[in-house]
């Protein structure tokens, strides 16, 4: 019997979860050919098939899958049609209604009335989906996936630095516990890889990435990299390189779906905005003379088209002012499905390889990448090839 990988999403029923899962079945039926996927190219060889990946997770809006692949509008009708059997035996989960924020209550289809559960409670629960759906689908391994909407910074604080303090947070049902920290501690207790796509703070506290190495387990994170950010920090190197005096920077951002909506409330905005603004201070140094600034709007006609407009400033030979404008229109999902899937394949190898802790590697899927300083994305991308390459090589000890 051929090996089978288990997917369970944290939020299955958004938009970018409805993209992956219908991608993933598209391809399985040849319907489309994987484009986007660099886990495809020369040198990612020992992936495993996309034929391997079963999906299930968690969502506060329990409707069917199918009802919100075509609610969602990411993944073209006729295709949905061909895949109705294949979405229909993805089971979505009711989440665990813990640390839920109001602007995460008002989307459409929440169910706003839950029992109270304490921390234990909702880990039991979360384990209990993990380990049944192993053993129901017979997988080899379950990797965690968070794909929620943004949330609120917590205040850190000595109960997040050590596994121990943490432990007695969770009986304590201490308050600056999020439920992303849940999941990710629920994750590394059933020894599943960990990837947080979202900018929340999740697994990257101490006292987890403690927990990830005690457990052997492989995390990453943190807010994938799709759009605006990724052409920064390839566009960034050029002016550096170019020993060009960057000015300014002002981008705007407009979007429609869910996220948008989400963002549109300043205390959220204040999370997406401070892991999008944070890499051009890495890649041209600090600099008193650089305004930088990024600006995300709600804009309901857009939908899941989210439009991105830059203006960078600078001066050149004899301190010409000279200027550039970038104008993007990327289909938001459409971006962000094919990363996440590389994401699941290279983290299930890492996984098979006994890697385990934050893998540094996988930055350039990231824009706020754990233990990570160099946003550059060419030395990022190398670093990656080089990591794999490595991994291709390496001999395991016989126990």
């Amino acid at each position: 019997m051929k090996k089978k990988v288990g997917v369970m999403i944290i939020g299955l029923n958004g938009s970018v979860s409805t993209c992956i899962t219908g991608g993933v079945q598209a391809i399985k039926k040849q319907l489309t050919k994987p484009i986007g996927l660099i886990t495809e190219t020369e040198g990612f060889t020992d992936m495993c098939s996309l034929e391997s990946l079963v999906f299930s997770g968690w969502d506060l809006r329990t409707q069917s899958h199918l009802y919100w692949m075509k609610r969602n509008g990411v993944v073209p009708s006729h295709m949905i049609d061909e895949l109705k059997d294949e979405i229909n035996q993805v089971n979505v989960l009711p989440a665990p209604k813990v640390q839920v924020t109001n602007p995460t209550l008002s989307l459409e289809g929440v169910d706003t009335e839950f029992p109270d559960l304490t921390y234990r409670e909702t880990i039991k629960i979360i384990i209990s989906d993990i380990k049944s759906f192993k053993e129901k689908e017979k997988l080899e391994t379950v990797i965690v996936l968070n794909l929620v909407s943004v949330d609120e910074d917590p205040v850190l604080g000595k109960v997040h630095e050590t596994l121990e303090r943490f432990e007695q947070a969770l009986d304590s049902n201490d308050p600056s516990i999020t439920s992303g920290m849940l999941y990710a501690y629920s994750a590394i207790k059933c020894g599943s890889p960990y990837i947080n796509f979202t900018p929340n703070t999740t697994v990257d506290i101490p006292a987890l990435i403690e927990f990830s190495a005690e457990n052997k387990v492989p995390v990453c994170g943190k807010d994938g990299k799709t759009g605006q950010t990724l052409y920064k920090t390839v566009l960034a190197p050029m002016f550096k390189h170019r020993n060009l005096k960057v000015t300014g920077w002002y981008s705007a951002n407009i979007l429609g779906n869910d996220d948008g909506k989400i963002l549109n409330v300043p205390e959220q905005a204040a999370t997406k905005i401070k892991t999008k603004t944070n890499v051009l201070t890495s890649i041209l140094g600090e600099s008193s003379e650089l305004d930088h600034q990024v600006h995300i709007h709600y804009y309901k006609p857009r939908g899941d088209a989210k439009e991105a407009w830059d203006n960078i400033d600078f001066e050149g030979w004899l301190d010409t002012p000279m200027s550039m404008k970038v104008n993007w229109v990327g289909q938001d999902s459409a971006l962000a499905a094919p990363l996440i899937v590389d994401l699941i394949r290279i983290i299930e190898f890492c996984n098979r390889k006994e890697e385990f802790g934050i893998i540094k590697e996988l930055a350039p899927f990231f824009k706020a990448p754990y233990d990570v300083e160099n946003h550059d994305f060419f030395e990022q991308i190398n670093s990656l090839y080089l990591y794999v390459e490595n991994l291709n090589n390496k001999v395991l000890e016989k126990i």
